[in-house]
């Protein structure tokens, strides 16, 4: 695995910059806490252009970051816990056709006519603007997102899974148990074939304008005729 990894001074950026390089061959990010999903069973040393460089991969997975208040998918990427910056490898995003906009200091990267990263220049490195990652977000708002995202399921099913239910209640399974009372399920007591039958008519159906189906209660009994009138 290669890498080209350039020194910046402290000041210009932290650890939690996320640099668009030229040089890496893959996305590279250090904290693992970024991952939507890792695995962590890779572990391979990192070719850089620094000879004295002792990088590690310890993993590869999934990350997602917000770009805009949209989620940004990077599949393939390593876990390096020892990288000095988050990378985005550009050959890795020129799979599909890119384009690359620039005013000023600040970039823009576009696929089909759409922004997909952007940021400043700064030391002549393209740092992107990106807000927290969306692994992250689903831990400070208390599960919600894995609430929606597995389909609504009840607390317990969350509990199983090792999650908290959302402290604050969801709309859309309020709305869900809207429903009307059940009609009274039980019936009267029968004693003999014909004490109670239950009758229902509904068409057209099969060139018939109605069907008819009585049931007895008592035997269970049931018979279907096509009406024409």
């Amino acid at each position: 695995m290669e890498a080209l990894l350039t020194n910046v001074e402290a000041p210009l950026l932290n650890k939690s910059s996320l640099v668009i390089d030229c040089g890496a061959m893959h996305h590279m990010f250090h904290n693992k806490e970024v991952f939507t999903k890792l695995d962590l069973s890779l572990n391979r040393k990192i070719t850089t252009s620094d000879p004295n460089s002792n990088l590690v991969c310890k993993g590869h997975g999934t990350v997602e970051i917000m770009i805009n208040d949209k989620p940004f998918v990077l599949e393939d990427c390593l876990y390096v816990p020892d990288l000095t910056k988050n990378l985005i490898s550009l050959l890795d995003l020129c799979h599909k056709p890119i384009t690359i906009t620039r005013n000023n200091s600040a970039f823009h990267l576009s696929q089909n006519n759409s922004t997909i990263l952007s940021g400043q220049i700064i030391n002549k490195l393209m740092i992107v603007t990106f807000n927290q990652p969306v692994s992250l977000l689903t831990k400070h708002s208390h599960n919600a997102p894995w609430h929606h995202q597995l389909g609504y399921p009840g607390n317990n099913v969350l509990k199983s899974l090792g999650l908290q239910p959302p402290i604050n209640t969801c709309d859309i399974c309020v709305r869900g148990k809207m429903t009307t009372l059940p009609f009274e399920s039980h019936f009267i007591e029968t004693f003999k074939p014909l004490d109670c039958l239950h009758i229902d008519k509904a068409g057209p159906i099969s060139g018939h304008r109605y069907f008819l189906t009585i049931e007895d209660r008592f035997t269970s009994f049931e018979i279907t005729r096509f009406l024409k009138n």
